[in-house]
């Protein structure tokens, strides 16, 4: 997966912080891991997938905040233990490089 993959989901993150940031904020935010992972990683496409993915899951939205790629949620769909899933699932996933 090229630069233009990874130049996607950069804009969906910006998107997703401009709504979040606006008609969010009630959402409950939710780390995920520094967000320099990304950087470090050598399967960067498919931890993009795979977070994509945990982003429809959870009806969340990916955000930067911080050096921190966080998940907000809304609170009357927050799943502690889903998310902690996720996170887990997302971090076995990470191969660094």
């Amino acid at each position: 997966m090229g630069d233009d993959y990874v130049i996607s989901f950069l804009a969906l993150l910006e998107r997703n912080e401009r709504y979040v940031f606006k008609e969010c904020l009630e959402h409950i935010l939710c780390p995920f891991f520094p967000f320099i992972t990304l950087v470090h990683t050598s399967n960067t496409g498919q931890v993009i997938d795979t977070l994509t993915k945990i982003q429809g899951r959870l009806n969340g939205y990916f955000i930067r905040v911080d050096g921190f790629l966080i998940i907000a949620v809304n609170p009357e769909l927050y799943d502690s233990e889903e998310i902690m899933r996720q996170l887990y699932n997302v971090n076995t996933l990470v191969r660094l490089k």
